[in-house]
């Protein structure tokens, strides 16, 4: 009956967050098709050049959406395996990418609801507490009303039901952090398991911390700091040092260091084009105050929560405590560390601080209130947590009604994509407006000038460089960056009509032109 429940309640959160993408597709404008990405299309378009590669038969990466030439590395295999599939199945990259989306998201849904059973002390504590960390944000929703728009509208990996309608990676990495965390609370914790052997706890701490580092490898860090506070803990505390304990945590750690190798190696100075775009790959965490806004009302809740376990915990009677209260202490710290992806690592938070906000709303809230207003406090509470989860969906529906040219191509650039995928090589250079180019990787295999923030290097310059050329003023573009193929569409004429290739274009279909550069 209990798992009925989360089985019924994840099934409807998932509808909820597949209607605004179906509706997109009802809603394209006449003659325009959807293309399948409806949060932040431009990172989305480069999620599907990733797996076109694992489509087309390779298991590196390369950078599609810069002119560079680079050999390739091993990194996004999440995505690259998903091109695979797409490929085994005979089917288009985009249902197998959202596919993904789904399943990933029911199973984070259950896999978070396990991990709260945990630290909860009946049905109904869990129910409220996987509903906070599943569902629960902050005030966002109330402070976009002076134009400011905080976390909780913008960082979807922070924000499981937001992940969950966002992309396939964030769910996918949420649902194996939170099995990797109860595992090792499980192993840790229980002392009648003893040292690690070869058996199903220890190869699924193996399975999912290769799975973990690729699709979201730094969420292990603030994960890894909460068991580092655990293992310090009970060493200070029983006087020996806790090599059970230990032992478990090196699966983990021993299993990452392979991949963690191969990426640092990835983007060294060794390979100079993955170095340069790992220094311009930057997300920054906002304002602390920003995340106070954000977590508003679990931060509150989770503070009753901590002083009510407190006195256990610090009496050494809930070790397990111990690890959640490091785990959230640390990621709070580690939000704004010396790392330029600051950024990932608030990903998996809220779940322990749900969790002490769930103790603090079932346990000093509740209790200090008459019954018959319990059940009203618990609806004003979610009332209060989840309004920026829904103005999330109500947003991006919006959006698609606003026919974004982000979202929806015409059908004479979806015919010119077909045509430049027949004719174009991986290797092919294509110079088109922005708009265009964040297309080309996904829907062709070819490079492009300039397409992405952060995986074209030297992006300002570039953006600018494509900008002037399409105005008239930077007629060299083509022949400075090695281009093979120059596009004039209706996008590239609303920014000018100034420099076009000489000669008739190899293609053309309405008012769409591709003209070839080179032999």
């Amino acid at each position: 009956m209990e798992w009925r429940w989360v089985f019924i309640v994840s099934g409807l959160l998932i509808l909820f967050a597949l209607l605004p993408y179906l509706l997109a597709y009802q809603m394209a404008p006449p003659g325009e098709r959807f293309m399948g990405i409806l949060v932040n299309p431009t990172d989305g378009q480069s999620y599907l050049a990733k797996m076109r590669q694992g489509a087309s038969g390779s298991w590196l990466f390369r950078l599609t959406f810069t002119p560079e030439e680079h050999p390739p590395v091993f990194l996004f295999t999440f995505h690259i395996f998903l091109g695979h599939l797409s490929r085994w199945l005979a089917l288009p990259t985009v249902p197998v990418y959202h596919t993904a989306r789904l399943v990933g998201s029911l199973f984070m849904l259950l896999v978070l609801y396990l991990f709260v059973a945990n630290w909860t002390d009946d049905v109904a504590q869990r129910r409220v507490t996987w509903g906070l960390a599943a569902v629960g944000a902050g005030l966002g929703w109330l402070v976009i009303l002076t134009g400011y728009t905080t976390a909780d509208l913008t960082i979807p990996e922070a924000f499981p039901f937001y992940a969950a309608f966002a992309n396939a990676h964030f769910p996918w990495a949420i649902a194996v952090l939170l099995y990797i965390a109860h595992t090792l609370a499980r192993t840790m914790l229980d002392e009648d398991h003893g040292y690690p052997a070869l058996g199903w706890n220890t190869l699924g701490l193996i399975v999912a911390t290769i799975f973990m580092l690729s699709t979201q490898p730094f969420a292990l860090f603030p994960l890894g700091t909460g068991v580092g506070v655990l293992l310090t803990w009970r060493w200070l505390r029983r006087r020996r040092f806790p090599r059970r304990e230990s032992a478990w945590a090196l699966v983990v750690l021993v299993s990452a260091i392979p991949q963690l190798l191969n990426g640092l190696w990835a983007v060294s100075e060794i390979n100079p084009v993955f170095h340069a775009w790992h220094l311009q790959n930057q997300t920054p965490s906002p304002p602390p105050w920003d995340y106070l806004l954000a977590y508003g009302p679990l931060l509150v809740l989770a503070l009753l929560g901590i002083w009510k376990s407190w006195p256990k915990l610090a009496g050494g009677e809930h070790d397990g405590d111990v690890f959640l209260l490091g785990w959230l202490v640390t990621n709070m710290l580690l939000l704004y560390a010396p790392f330029g992806l600051q950024r990932r690592l608030s990903i998996g938070l809220i779940v322990p601080l749900a969790v002490f906000a769930g103790r603090g709303l079932m346990r000093v809230v509740l209790p200090g209130i008459s019954r018959r207003w319990r059940s009203v406090v618990v609806a004003g509470t979610f009332l209060v947590a989840t309004p920026s989860a829904v103005l999330t969906v109500a947003g991006h529906t919006l959006l698609a009604t606003t026919a974004d040219a982000r979202l929806y191509v015409s059908q004479a650039e979806e015919e010119s994509f077909d045509w430049l995928d027949e004719h174009a090589t991986p290797d092919d250079v294509v110079l088109a407006s922005p708009g265009y180019s964040m297309y080309i990787p996904a829907q062709t295999g070819a490079r492009v000038v300039y397409g992405h923030p952060f995986e074209t290097l030297r992006a300002p310059e570039r953006e600018a460089a494509v900008l002037a050329f399409y105005a008239g003023e930077n007629c060299d573009l083509p022949a400075a960056e090695a281009v093979d193929y120059v596009v004039y569409g209706p996008r590239e004429v609303r920014l000018g009509d100034g420099c076009r290739p000489d000669g008739e274009p190899v293609y053309a279909s309405g008012d769409l032109s591709i003209y070839q550069t080179s032999d």
